[in-house]
């Protein structure tokens, strides 16, 4: 039985520099794609709010609108911009909450074709405070209001720089704005999974048991930073290229109200230049200039509660390369957003059986191959409709 390890409050990595350059290796080994579902696949929301259970007992999550991870609120993002991508979720009522649980092929599905040296360069560049040496991802959640909506929101952090100056406030980041996209209302404590030290995770088949230690300390989210590697040739046509691409990183950034990035560049792993860049005002001016898309993100949203809670069933939402939105009910066997008990704290009644799944309630026929979608042809029409 594979034992998950929780660290509270936990604390992200220290970012510490090399004083000069230095040649790294190649990436290896094996990383998963959601490791919150590799390490507690049947419950993947269990450790979150067993985190915010013990951290602030007192608040009151049942009454959030919707609970959801970067990763899926990031690809309702990209549908909103037109962009091809498939993804899965399923929708899980919770007390009044709607839990967006991300869905791939396989809870042990592996990120293919591990390239670069972005890893390696995480591992050389941040250092874990005491008691946390040999954790493998810092996940914190955020709380903000986006289009009426109040929403819990997990992200992974690369890092922290200690110590940011006040100006580095991630209250700049919040413009005057009537879609209300990023008020972070409280870091909701973040949580440390410490699974394995070496990059060649075991592959689990069964939930396991989750164990808590206390370790680490609250890091405000104005001192969270954002890593990434690029190399300065293009190895095809062998041209120099400097710039990063922002297109979707700048959203990214947005998503989980990250104010600073670092851009280290190297020239096949010999790494000379390493950019730290304040991102606010970029992340202010993506946001003004995007203020359509996001309109229609947050009609998403409001559209997929309003499913959610008229189910009698947990439903799945997926697309598949340029296509629509569709909504179908969940068949087969799925992981729950919660394990029983703590779905039955949030409730206030004890849960039902929800082992079968194809045991749906005529009421939700109409919840069968729903398709959502925009008119692109008239940059003028509403968001989409009910069909």
């Amino acid at each position: 039985m594979i034992v998950t390890e929780i660290t509270l409050q936990g604390e992200p990595p220290i970012w510490s520099p090399a004083t000069e350059g230095r040649q790294l290796k190649p990436d290896r080994g094996e990383y998963f794609r959601d490791p919150n579902a590799a390490r507690y696949p049947s419950c993947p929301w269990q450790a979150s709010f067993e985190a915010i259970r013990r951290q602030s007992p007192d608040y009151d999550i049942a009454n959030i609108d919707i609970v959801t991870c970067s990763s899926t609120f990031g690809n309702l993002i990209r549908f909103a911009r037109g962009m091809d991508k498939d993804f899965r979720f399923i929708m899980e009522t919770a007390g009044d909450s709607v839990c967006f649980i991300r869905r791939e092929n396989s809870p042990n599905d592996l990120i293919p074709d591990v390239r670069g040296y972005g890893h390696t360069f995480l591992d050389e560049n941040t250092t874990w405070g005491p008691g946390l040496a040999g954790s493998e991802s810092h996940q914190r959640i955020i709380k903000y209001t986006f289009g009426g909506l109040d929403l819990l929101l997990r992200f992974e952090s690369d890092g922290y720089v200690p110590k940011q100056s006040p100006e580095m406030s991630s209250s700049n980041l919040q413009a005057s704005r009537d879609i209300s996209t990023g008020d972070v209302d409280s870091d909701i404590d973040g949580l440390i999974a410490r699974l394995q030290e070496d990059h060649s995770p075991d592959l689990v088949e069964h939930p396991g048991k989750l164990t808590i230690q206390e370790a680490g300390r609250r890091v405000d989210q104005r001192d969270i930073i954002d890593i990434k590697t690029r190399s300065m040739v293009d190895f095809k046509t062998k041209a120099i290229k400097k710039e990063i691409d922002m297109t979707d990183l700048t959203p990214r950034l947005w998503v989980s109200q990250i104010p600073t990035l670092i851009v280290a560049y190297h020239n096949r792993g010999l790494f000379e230049e390493i950019r730290v860049q304040d991102m606010r005002d970029e992340i202010i001016r993506w946001e003004r200039e995007n203020e359509e898309m996001l309109r229609r993100v947050a009609w998403l949203l409001h559209e997929l509660v309003h499913y959610a809670k008229s189910s009698m069933t947990r439903l799945e939402v997926c697309r598949s390369g340029a296509g629509p939105i569709q909504i179908r009910r969940v068949t087969g066997d799925s992981p729950m957003a919660l394990a029983p008990e703590m779905k039955a704290r949030l409730t206030g009644r004890v849960s039902p059986d929800v082992s079968n799944h194809r045991c749906i309630s005529s009421r939700d026929d109409n919840f069968s191959d729903r398709r959502l979608g925009f008119d692109s042809s008239d940059p003028k029409s509403e968001y989409g409709a009910r069909d």
